[in-house]
């Protein structure tokens, strides 16, 4: 990936804070484990393909495509030795690890010096580049990993206008009924785990300037996990279980924990309403039906809007928060210390979830359907 560093040229322009003409391009390359080779492209040279050749020669990896870098030349070289070429879609710089990682870091610490010459600008750029460690790298492709997941999720414009449609309809339910949501039972499925690493705030420590920094081993979740069902209401819990190992989640189970919530629920209020996600098990016919059976109305949740989803944007976070970073001898062990968490949550706490999650209504109306937190 190509990068101009640029200087300011005198403190008048500065002082106007605009860029000058003295810079100069830098070429990184990186992988997961570390920067690779970097080097700045000597003044007056045209980046075209025979120069970009010479790079990948001296390079020998894996290059980012932009137009030059897919000129058939480039491919030729490397097809010859064997390298595969990821693909890039176009117009995503959220997309390429060069720009949403490596380049704003050396930019963000050269903006506002003045520097006198090019060569004080590159001996800068160098000493940023080798001060940066194989977790910053690891970090990096954990990040572009999510990306990848968020660019698939987000809404289309269909989709943001159902976002938006369905958050107006609860708002004027909510004006109509300030009281509506006193009600409304809420609950949803999740996966805990044996180990979930912990997050970057749990591990952080306290050291001074002159501290080296810590090394820390790359943690993954185990595969050893149960499914959490739970449901609550702005008042507390109702109802939770584990499912069985080995079960599927399908119609026909979520049917029969409807009927466990259903007494459960009447033990709070005779008349309930049930708000749940899309998942295929939740809007079977077989439930649907079920549903309207035993008289239950259903709040509309909008499609791909985990930020509008109680369970996910509250309880589901609260409970593995209190799970990261720990490792569990069995599955009996990780349900006693989600149960444990379950019961620490107040009735203050699920009242303010109700609070925000009518604030979230209006924040999607105001966003205009995008989505305005990131899971």
């Amino acid at each position: 990936m190509v990068c101009t560093i640029k200087s300011w040229s005198n403190k008048q322009e500065k002082a106007r804070m605009l860029k000058s003409k003295l810079n100069c391009l830098l070429i990184t390359l990186f992988d997961v484990k570390g920067l690779l080779h970097y080097e700045f492209v000597p003044e007056c040279q045209t980046i075209n393909q025979h120069y970009y050749l010479d790079v990948l020669r001296r390079l020998k990896s894996l290059c980012v495509r932009k137009r030059l870098h897919t000129a058939v030349t480039v491919q030729l070289y490397l097809a010859k030795h064997g390298i595969a070429l990821l693909p890039q879609p176009p117009y995503s710089p959220d997309l390429a690890p060069n720009n949403f990682f490596l380049h704003p870091k050396i930019e963000r610490v050269l903006k506002g010096p003045l520097f006198d010459s090019i060569p004080e600008i590159k001996e800068n750029s160098k000493n940023i580049l080798k001060s940066l460690k194989d977790e910053d790298f690891q970090r990096c492709f954990d990040i572009w990993k999510k990306r990848w997941n968020k660019c698939i999720d987000m809404p289309t414009a269909e989709q943001k206008q159902q976002r938006v449609d369905v958050c107006r309809e609860m708002l004027n339910e909510l004006e109509n009924n300030p009281n509506f949501l006193d009600n409304v039972v809420t609950g949803d499925e999740s996966w805990t785990f044996q180990y979930d690493p912990e997050t970057k705030a749990q591990s952080s420590e306290w050291h001074t300037s002159a501290s080296p920094r810590p090394k820390k081993a790359m943690m993954s979740k185990s595969r050893v996990e149960t499914m959490l069902i739970v449901f609550f209401d702005k008042r507390g819990l109702i109802h939770k279980e584990f499912v069985t190992q080995g079960k599927t989640v399908n119609a026909e189970f979520y049917k029969e924990v409807l009927r466990r919530l259903h007494k459960a629920a009447q033990d709070h209020a005779q008349l309930w309403r049930l708000h749940h996600d899309n998942a295929p098990a939740h809007t079977a016919f077989l439930v649907t039906s079920y549903l309207t059976r035993i008289g239950v109305e259903v709040l509309p949740q909008p499609p791909y809007s985990p930020d509008m989803s109680p369970p996910d944007f509250f309880l589901f976070l609260k409970v593995k928060r209190c799970l990261k970073g720990n490792r569990f001898d069995d599955i009996p062990n990780i349900q006693r210390t989600v149960t444990k968490a379950l019961t620490g949550i107040t009735p203050t706490d699920y009242s303010g979830d109700y609070e925000a999650w009518k604030t979230r209504w209006q924040r999607c109306v105001d966003a205009q359907g995008d989505l305005f937190e990131e899971y």
